[in-house]
């Protein structure tokens, strides 16, 4: 946890593009070594998704599609970034990511989708509600009372009922 924390805090400062990358580099190269959910959380939006900002989203999709729940949380957990200050693309690539593992199994990655659903929601709230509208009756019902905890009462029964 602690080189994590260590990954994050660089992560905070105002670097250029190759140390950033070197940062990216190391998370991801390392991966093996990040064994909870918490160690994702804590660095994943800063190193991952602050150097994929405005760039690819491939190496997201590529951890979307890997047999380890914690790398899948990682893709995930990456586009809370773009909630927060990326591009409409990087939206939309976050958003296609959750559509990949809204149905994911693994509470690790589906909680995952339903906090970057929440997060995205007060960016564009039409997109979230088009996300819901498609997904919200597959979606595990913990990560969908995630995604739907920010919308008002009715709008909230709405998608736990369908």
């Amino acid at each position: 946890m602690a080189a994590v924390c260590i990954l994050d805090f660089k992560a905070q400062r105002k670097l250029g593009d190759a140390q950033r990358r070197e940062l990216y580099l190391t998370y991801v190269e390392r991966h093996d070594r990040i064994t909870t959910w918490d160690m994702v959380d804590r660095a994943a939006p800063r190193v991952v998704g602050r150097h994929l900002a405005g760039d690819s989203p491939r190496p997201l999709f590529e951890l979307a599609e890997s047999a380890d729940p914690l790398r899948r949380r990682t893709a995930t957990t990456a586009t809370l970034q773009h909630a927060h200050s990326g591009t409409d693309q990087d939206l939309a690539d976050g958003l296609a990511i959750a559509a990949r593992l809204a149905t994911d199994p693994e509470p690790v990655v589906h909680n995952a989708v339903g906090i970057f659903l929440k997060h995205a929601g007060d960016r564009d709230p039409d997109a979230l509600h088009g996300f819901l509208d498609e997904h919200a009756a597959s979606m595990p019902r913990p990560g969908l009372r995630l995604a739907i905890a920010k919308l008002d009462p009715e709008t909230r029964a709405r998608y736990r009922n369908s």
